[in-house]
């Protein structure tokens, strides 16, 4: 993964992101199958053994179309070479792909290896996404930090931790967002030219500060420092959409999908992307392929239902909200679909008895935490007073 992050710094070269390439991991398939579902042109494969403070490292590059080994080493190192061995791989596949490009070998960010060794089981605590994980990423940052006070990617990573417990209700939003805030900030002071932190910061004034100023702000510093970097890109296209200019925020995220075609998450963020553009078909066909990736990725059933109904078949999206696993939502969802479904059937012309109830029971069970929600639900249900109330509502709470 670290290989990736470096050679993905280099901007002459495209490689695939860390979600596309992982999620190849474990298939079986040949290095040509693989390059053509990930779009490239070349595969970096290897091993890494560790004992004690001893790591045996293999890798080796293959061109894909001919499916021929390019180059392969062995190294025999202690952990306190980890950097080194990182840098030398980076250079020798440099030296094999660069042909008639200008390529400059990139250099391993470094810190101590105890640390670095902290640093990224924290990352794999991260990722996992639950409650306790969330809990100790954060403890494991914290451990890298009394380390090395200035490494960057810990500061900023642990930033994203709180973030992640903010927005999903495990930490108060005031408390995660004024946590991750701090910790972007110190990574900054470390390096002021870590890109990820002003993007980390940019997040935080649109979904937080509600402050697309900043945001703009932070996000041309970010890709000023790191011109390529294809969720930095991705994410201007958010912004662009955040500030009312759907259709041009649609290209940089087509191209982070383009980069990271496996991905679930960007695929569903493509898909809110069509949405808003009033793409609904092609929302539907992002949506269907985020399921496919991961069936179970949260609230994809959800938007798969409303884009159905945007694009006019109300009954399809009923049955496809069903599945949504989250209550709330679904509730949200059905008492749309069901309004649309009905509001054409003869002598049903003042709304639907389905989507009342489904609303009443939403009302009952979850205003306290979808009053956004809410409002939009009775926008759709021609009812102007009602969502003018909750949205009201919603800015008053701070419902992101």
């Amino acid at each position: 993964e670290e290989l990736l992050n470096l050679l993905a710094t280099i901007p002459e070269v495209r490689v695939t992101s860390r979600s596309s390439a992982f999620a190849l991991k474990g298939k079986g398939l040949s290095v040509p199958e693989i390059a053509e579902q990930l779009r490239v042109s070349y595969v970096l494969d290897g091993s890494v053994r560790k004992a004690g403070d001893q790591v045996r490292i293999s890798a080796q590059l293959i061109d894909a179309q001919s499916d021929t080994q390019l180059w392969a080493r062995n190294f025999d190192r202690t952990l306190q070479n980890i950097f080194q061995i990182q840098d030398e791989i980076a250079g020798d596949v440099v030296n094999q792909i660069k042909g008639t490009l200008n390529i400059a070998s990139p250099a391993q960010r470094q810190t101590d290896p105890v640390a670095y060794a902290l640093f990224l089981q924290a990352r794999e605590q991260r990722r996992l996404g639950t409650v306790d994980s969330y809990d100790r990423a954060i403890e494991l940052y914290q451990s890298v930090l009394e380390i090395d006070p200035n490494y960057p990617p810990a500061w900023d990573e642990m930033a994203s931790a709180y973030q992640s417990q903010a927005v999903t209700g495990l930490r108060p939003a005031a408390e995660g967002f004024r946590l991750a805030r701090e910790a972007a900030l110190a990574a900054i002071d470390a390096d002021p030219s870590y890109a990820q932190a002003y993007g980390t910061l940019a997040f935080m004034s649109q979904y937080y500060d509600a402050n697309l100023a900043a945001a703009t702000r932070y996000l041309q510093r970010a890709l000023e420092l790191a011109p390529g970097d294809s969720a930095l890109i991705g994410s201007a296209g958010m912004l662009l959409q955040n500030m009312g200019r759907a259709e041009e925020g649609l290209g940089p995220i087509e191209y982070k999908v383009d980069l990271d075609p496996l991905s679930a998450a960007w695929q569903y963020t493509l898909g809110i992307a069509y949405i808003s553009a009033g793409r609904f078909e092609d929302a539907v066909r992002a949506f269907e392929t985020t399921i496919g990736l991961s069936p179970d990725f949260s609230l994809a059933h959800y938007n798969l239902g409303i884009a159905h109904m945007l694009a006019g078949r109300p009954t399809e999206a009923a049955t496809i909200l069903l599945k949504e696993p989250r209550e709330d939502w679904r509730r949200a969802g059905l008492a749309m679909a069901y309004f649309e479904r009905d509001r054409h059937k003869p002598g049903n012309a003042q709304g639907s008895t389905a989507s009342d109830l489904v609303l009443a029971d939403l009302l009952e069970k979850y205003s306290g935490n979808m009053t956004y929600n809410i409002g939009y639900v009775y926008a759709y249900r021609d009812d102007a007073d009602g969502a003018f109330e909750w949205l009201e509502l919603a800015v008053e709470v701070g419902d992101a």
